[in-house]
């Protein structure tokens, strides 16, 4: 466990930090995020994973994949037409920290999740991340005005 953790435990990021990863966005470098994912096509889960994922952020596309080393990778190489924050609906969120204490107002608000929802041509992907992230996906997918390469 980094000693910055130690020293300070969990906390908000700072605006500093948050303006740094959009810097990483805009310099064309990969970044990665925890999230839980889901989707419409091609195989995604239907329903949240229920296990912790990473979405890497890369110039070539989104990552998502397991964060230990059990289970399958997706890569979202399509266009994504339009992305957006949606509500959060009880029956198909009930596993994601966005109530009590990680609501909006609560005092982990920071580690609450929001889900993104990504319209494709080939269905929807929700990519639900930290709250304090979502500015990040959002941006990285704004940039992404074409498709992605194909591996």
């Amino acid at each position: 466990m980094p000693s910055d953790l130690m020293k300070h435990g969990v906390r908000a990021p700072s605006q500093e930090a948050i303006a740094a990863d959009l810097k990483t966005v805009d310099a064309n470098t990969a970044i990665r995020t925890s999230c839980l994912f889901r989707g419409t096509y091609d195989g995604y889960p239907r329903q949240f994973t229920l296990f912790p994922c990473m979405a890497d952020l890369t110039p070539e596309g989104i990552l998502l994949r397991p964060m230990w080393l059990i289970g399958r990778k997706f890569r979202v190489t399509e266009e994504i037409v339009d992305a957006h924050v949606r509500p959060r609906n009880p029956r198909t969120d009930w596993n994601l920290r966005a109530t009590g204490a990680y609501a909006a107002d609560g005092r982990l608000s920071y580690l609450g999740l929001e889900v993104i929802t990504c319209r494709t041509a080939g269905g929807t992907i929700e990519i639900a991340v930290p709250r304090a992230d979502v500015p990040l996906m959002l941006h990285y997918i704004s940039r992404r005005k074409a498709p992605f390469p194909k591996e």
